[in-house]
């Protein structure tokens, strides 16, 4: 029996249903569809690795890496691994098409989809030659908008809190760039956001207000279902207007201060906030090169400091909208912050 998504723009069929997703089909497109392998994946392991030469691409640091993964690929095969420490493994093939995953038995499927849904989707994106931000982001007035940050910046929170809004959602933690015909959209990624128990608490009153994530573990993360009545999830790619790097928090903002760069102080800022950007490999290097090269010259990037106050909960859709509403230059002039609200 397969199972039927639409996940990242990609067509995807599973042999296990996965968790708190519904099954869609999305449009016809040009793109192979993803197939994954979960059920029984040992049995069909395409990875010999007593054989098989393998090159390693990322391995963490001994004295406490973030990220707790060792990547190879392997040559015979034509696969690469995904080798976590708690002994959770994912294959993929050199293009993307095929992906194998396992866990270890004291382990979930639930544990595994959530690496599978946000590092090992994001690799085989750039396998098929996408670019995935770090980042969350919205449709506002019609446009695709995102906020980039590494972990703990608060994306999944501004995603929430406009979810919570009325905004339709593309995604919480990874956009995938796509250019067609010379401009610059963000495809859809899956229908939740995932929040930590705090972020629960302060956009809907208690941190119980959201079913678990893992609900046989103790980790503490929770998710909120887009496809549920009172929330939307966008699901068709939108035109990229404009990108929010996040700085941080200030007591001495309101609700949010935006500041402007030049294109080539995004540049640099850029790299920084892709996803998975440990596991690139020297052509995804390039490739993610010249198509951020293309894309601070065609989309408005801009700093975003928020408030210490939760008054930017409520206040960021409103801002932002404002923001937007001041021009269809691709770089409107602003003053340093927004008086209406900083």
């Amino acid at each position: 029996m397969s199972f039927s998504y639409h996940l990242y723009g990609l067509n995807v069929e599973s042999d296990v249903a996965l968790p708190e997703l519904r099954c869609r089909t999305g449009p016809r497109s040009h793109d192979s569809p993803v197939k994954l392998f979960l059920r029984d994946a040992l049995a069909h392991w395409p990875i010999e690795t007593s054989a098989d030469e393998s090159t390693l691409i990322y391995e963490p640091a001994q004295n406490g890496s973030v990220y707790t993964v060792r990547i190879e690929y392997f040559h015979a095969a034509r696969c690469y691994r995904f080798l976590y420490r708690d002994g959770v493994a994912f294959a993929l093939d050199h293009d993307g098409i095929n992906i194998w995953g396992t866990w270890p038995p004291q382990m979930s499927l639930e544990d595994a989809v959530v690496y599978l849904l946000g590092p090992v989707f994001a690799f085989a994106l750039r396998l098929r030659g996408f670019t995935p931000l770090h980042a969350s982001a919205a449709v506002i007035r019609g446009n695709a908008v995102a906020f980039a940050g590494p972990a703990g910046a608060g994306k999944s929170t501004i995603a929430g809190a406009l979810a919570r809004e009325g905004y339709p959602i593309l995604g919480d933690d990874i956009a995938v760039l796509e250019e067609i015909s010379g401009e610059f959209c963000l495809r859809p990624a899956y229908p939740q956001v995932r929040l930590w128990s705090y972020s629960v608490s302060m956009l809907f009153g208690a941190k119980d207000a959201l079913p678990k994530l893992v609900p046989s573990s103790d980790w503490d993360k929770r998710f909120l279902d887009l496809d549920q009545p009172g929330f939307r999830f966008q699901t068709e790619p939108a035109p990229l207007r404009c990108i929010f790097l996040i700085e941080g928090y200030s007591p001495e903002v309101q609700v949010a201060r935006i500041d402007e760069i030049t294109p080539v102080d995004a540049f640099a800022r850029l790299p920084a906030n892709t996803y998975v950007s440990y596991g690139r490999t020297t052509k995804m290097r390039a490739r993610e090169f010249h198509e951020l090269g293309r894309l601070v010259h065609k989309v408005a990037i801009k700093r975003l400091t928020l408030s210490y106050s939760v008054d930017w909960i409520a206040g960021l859709g409103p801002f932002v909208e404002q923001i937007l509403a001041r021009g269809g230059s691709r770089q409107p002039q602003l003053e340093s912050s927004y008086k209406g609200f900083a």
